[in-house]
This record gives structure tokens, sequence and C-alpha cells, in this order.
């Protein structure tokens, strides 16, 4: 048989649906050899999931998918075989965070301006349990 891997899997921890466990038992129950999770601009997933995918004995690489813009281009960029522990690593996500969190509030209140009265209480109930702020919105677009 020949051995597959998938290095781009996204959790619930940024635009995922699915626990870190539960997306390495699907990708243990398809066959795959090795994964790697690569949430946006998130690295709080990752212990669970290796540790999930050393009791189902698949190969594990940690990861994250970082956003940023060239010019008017938005580009993403996957960094693989991570050290999540970083403090640095770690803190430059948070801001990144943070500023989907600002951007929200930006986008909630220029839908105010268009005659649209929606509050964060409201789009928050419309997550799913354990969807985070952003998740959703890059799902729909």
């Amino acid at each position: 048989m020949i051995p597959f891997a998938d290095l781009h899997l996204h959790t619930n921890h940024s635009d995922g649906s699915d626990t870190p466990s539960r997306v390495v038992e699907r990708a243990a129950a398809i066959g795959l050899s090795a994964i790697a999770i690569t949430d946006h601009d998130a690295v709080t997933g990752i212990e669970e999931a290796r540790t999930r995918a050393s009791a189902l004995g698949l190969q594990f690489l940690s990861g994250v998918e970082l956003s940023a813009s060239y010019g008017r281009v938005e580009v993403h960029i996957v960094g693989l075989g991570i050290d999540s522990d970083r403090a640095p690593l770690r803190a430059a996500l948070e801001r990144l965070r943070e500023g989907r969190s600002t951007r929200t509030d930006l986008i909630l209140e220029q839908l105010k301006c268009c005659g649209i009265e929606l509050s964060r209480e409201e789009v928050e109930m419309q997550l799913a349990d354990g969807e985070r702020w952003g998740a959703s919105m890059s799902r729909a677009r």
C-alpha cells in the first residue's frame, strides 16, 4: 500500500469544524499515514492532535498557516515542523488574532452605517461550539 499524507489540515481552532482529536481520527480512518495540523494563525490544537496521533500510530507534524498581504494580494504561508511552544511565535499569533477581532468590530460598524444592526453577541450565537472568530467568515468566502 502506498502511504498517503495530508500536510494541510484545519481544526476548530481556526476554520475547521472538528476538534483536533476528531481530525486525527478521521485521517486515520481513511488510511492516511501522516498528517500536519496547520490552523490559521493558531497552534493551540497541536498538542491535542499530536497526542491523539501518537495513540493511533499516525505520524504527526506540527504546523501553522499564516495570512499575509503582498500589495492587494492575500497570501497564505504554511509553516511545517514548527516549534509551537516558542513564545515569540505564540505572541505573534495572538497579535494576528487580536487584529482579526478588531477587524470584526470594524465590519460590524460598517454594517451599522448601512442600516444593518448586528451585535457581536448575535454573531457569536451563530458560531458553532468551539468555533472562533474569523473561522466562519473565512468559510463564507
